[in-house]
């Protein structure tokens, strides 16, 4: 869910001008000042992990919460390097109550044996040194996701403490590390020593209290499952506190690596402004997805903040994963299509099945790895599944009456759920993101899979074959009824130049970072929003009652309506569909897109609708955090000279109780409080300050943490049916805390 967001740097763009200007002044004369002795002196050369402490975001995104999540995800990732090679099928997670995490596994272990180049042990060179790892060893690892050699290393440069066990070879190995250094030697002694020690036998208790179900969610001062008041971390802490099971290694002997890590608060120094540290459901959605996408590996997790845990382990793999994405919807194929072949050392995965929906959704991996924005193993799909459904058409017995008929892509794509996983030895994306592969020989790999396999299923099921070439007719049709409709709608415009909707009350600034799009929903509120608004950079947009459903409708009904147009045309962009090259986000006229309704049920559902649209044909603008809703107030709350606008129901009663007491009230009757029922109430002056002005206002920035989630749940709520809505609404009911009736 999306976090209320006070805009700290959000003031008027005219002052900002301002600023830089005087700022550029004073850097003219201090750059003169540096250039007289910028000598060698000045040239600094980080050594170590000095330059991850020095430029974390660089490594993990950011230091806030999403960074320290990151570090879990380096951790878990090295685990699994481990099962795509076969040498791991366990993997362990703790949420320690103590704000550590601790991931187990049952690989073959660190190497711990001297380093024949640099002398020293190999454990201290894998997380001392960047670029150190197996991984660019062939010999050790096949296939990876993690090429750089810098995961483990960056978790020690940002962890205050940083426990590093390893069993193997019949020995167990211990060392910690943190802020970068190494703060204790390896200590080494037998696994059947270690068996028989004190720390193990807390570890044991540890366990027996899972399997009794005691919960450590609030005790000694922790709540919410976070301490406020962390205490200074020793090197014996872990040994003292964090517990896991041991599991036998693939061989049959006790192996495997155990990591624990705190996060630096030197680092992340927002982390003690979070209720709880590490969230459960955000880091167990990531683990169910890589044990879909690795059927031979069981993946636990714990959670001693609230006792919650979980255990994934999908024998049917990624053809598992589609059916879970489809749960909510009517399938049109009853099961998923399964394709699997390994080409030139590169292993494609295939799972597809059509539904309902006039959506696509397709999600691709290369070695695990999610890849957001695609690239050649998507292309090649693309390409191949057009090309095979067109030839079938051509050669089928089945289909003689239509075999002069040609899909395009986005035919045959209609509705369709896939999963695309390949396994690269050497895969080349673009940039440390890995969100889009660049190898070309996958392309032919993969669109050569494609096409044996899918033809010779397609030519073995008929039946499906025909439930398929319908869907793609269908498809078909809508398509070229649309591109009539818009092609009607062009010749009417073409007279008029800025072809922007009659509505639209624009801004007069050009620039698209310093421009803002209000969404407003109904004229009331829209004329006092034009009137409340700054001109030079506000634009807006009033809409007309609730939007098309979009989950609903094909592509072309939702280009015919009227407030969705007018929304398309004021955004610039076009939409993002199954073409994208009809989308171009360097088009776009406003970098704040802000949805404002009414703070009631209507206007909820009308957000709803609106972030519907944006998820299904605008997506690329979420992800670059263009989308907010604003957060209107619900009170005004006047006693004399004294007023307060109220933005949430359970500050009221607490605002009342503090006026009554600063001016010794009695009762509240002399207080005025004025509910605000929708946007048209309030004058253009209250709307600008409450709700517009940049200095005051509250947004809220519309993010997603996992594409899959998000699809499921708009295909829950806003889809065709309704079996999984009623369903979510009977389990979730009792979570609803202002009920509008």
């Amino acid at each position: 869910m999306p976090e209320p967001i006070k805009n700290k740097n959000d003031n008027d763009p005219k002052d900002d001008i301002s600023d830089i200007d005087e700022t550029n002044e004073n850097k003219q004369n201090i750059d003169k000042t540096n250039t007289d002795r910028y000598d060698a002196s000045d040239i600094q050369v980080l050594k170590g992990l000095e330059g991850v402490r020095k430029r974390p975001s660089m490594y993990i995104g950011s230091t806030h919460k999403e960074g320290w999540h990151h570090l879990v995800w380096e951790v878990v990732d090295n685990s699994i390097d481990e099962v795509l090679n076969g040498d791991c099928d366990k993997i362990n997670i703790s949420l320690n109550k103590d704000g550590s995490v601790t991931v187990e596994d049952n690989g073959r272990g660190i190497p711990t044996d001297i380093h024949p180049e640099y002398g020293i042990g190999s454990l201290e060179v894998i997380i001392q040194h960047l670029h150190a790892g197996g991984k660019f060893n062939k010999g050790s690892y096949k296939i990876s996701g993690g090429l750089h050699g810098v995961g483990i290393s960056v978790v020690a440069a940002c962890s205050e403490l940083m426990q590093v066990e390893v069993f193997r070879d019949k020995k167990y190995y211990v060392q910690n590390f943190g802020r970068g250094k190494i703060l204790s030697k390896l200590k080494t002694t037998s696994i059947e020593d270690y068996l028989n020690s004190e720390t193990f036998k807390k570890f044991q208790r540890f366990e027996k209290e899972k399997e009794n179900g005691i919960e450590n969610g609030i005790e000694n001062g922790i709540e919410n499952g976070f301490s406020k008041e962390k205490q200074p971390v020793d090197d014996d802490k872990i040994d003292d506190d964090i517990g896991f099971r041991f599991e036998l290694g693939i061989n049959g002997n006790i192996s495997g690596t155990r990591i624990t890590f705190y996060p630096d608060d030197e680092i992340f120094t927002k982390i003690h402004e979070e209720p709880v540290m590490f969230d459960f459901a955000i880091i167990n959605k990531r683990l169910r997805n890589l044990a879909y996408l690795n059927p031979n590996v069981e993946i636990e997790i714990f959670d001693e903040y609230s006792g919650k845990s979980d255990e994934h382990h999908y024998e049917g793999g990624i053809k598992e994963f589609v059916e879970y994405l489809n749960r909510s919807s009517k399938v049109r194929v009853e099961e998923p299509i399964y394709i699997h072949k390994i080409v030139e050392d590169v292993d494609v995965e295939v799972a597809l099945q059509y539904t309902e929906s006039y959506l696509e959704n397709i999600i691709t991996f290369v070695n695990n790895v999610s890849t957001l924005e695609g690239g050649t193993h998507l292309t090649g799909f693309k390409t191949s599944l057009t090309r095979v459904i067109n030839n079938y058409i051509k050669t089928s017995p089945q289909t003689k009456k239509i075999n002069d008929i040609s899909f395009l892509g986005s035919d045959v794509r209609e509705g369709i759920t896939v999963i695309l996983s390949v396994k690269v030895m050497e895969p080349q994306f673009e940039g440390q993101t890995k969100t889009k592969l660049g190898n070309e020989e996958v392309q032919r790999i993969v669109s050569q899979v494609m096409t044996d396999q899918l033809g010779k299923f397609l030519e073995e099921n008929p039946k499906v074959a025909k439930t398929i070439i319908e869907k793609c007719l269908i498809a078909q049709k809508a398509r070229i009824a649309s591109k009539k409709a818009r092609d009607l709608t062009r010749r009417k415009s073409a007279m008029d130049p800025g072809r922007l909707p009659g509505k639209l009350a624009d801004c007069t600034s050009k620039d698209p970072v310093l421009s803002e799009l209000f969404i407003v929903e109904g004229s009331s509120a829209g004329g006092s929003a034009k009137q409340g608004r700054n001109r030079e950079f506000q634009a807006i947009l009033p809409l007309r009652g609730k939007i098309l459903n979009v989950e609903k409708a094909r592509q072309q009904k939702v280009e015919e309506n009227k407030e969705i147009k007018s929304m398309i045309s004021a955004i610039g962009t076009g939409v993002y569909t199954n073409e994208e090259s009809n989308f171009k986000i360097e088009k776009i006229r406003y970098h704040k897109i802000i949805i404002m309704c009414d703070a009631d049920v209507d206007g909820h559902h009308i957000e709803t609708l609106l972030l519907t649209f944006f998820f299904r044909y605008l997506r690329p603008l979420i992800d670059k955090g263009f989308i907010y809703v604003a957060v209107p107030p619900l009170f005004l709350v006047k006693y004399k000279k004294t007023s307060n606008y109220i933005f949430d129901e359970k500050d009221l009663a607490p605002y009342l109780t503090k006026l009554k007491e600063e001016f010794n009230l009695d009762d509240q009757s002399k207080i005025k409080i004025q509910r605000f029922k929708g946007l048209g109430e309030m004058n253009p002056d209250e709307l600008w300050e409450t709700t517009m002005d940049p200095s005051k206002r509250r947004l809220l920035k519309i993010m997603y943490d996992d594409f899959t989630d998000a699809h499921q749940l708009f295909n829950t709520l806003m889809g065709i049916e309704v079996a999984p809505r009623k369903e979510f609404i009977i389990e979730n009911y009792r979570k609803v805390q202002n009920l509008d009736v």
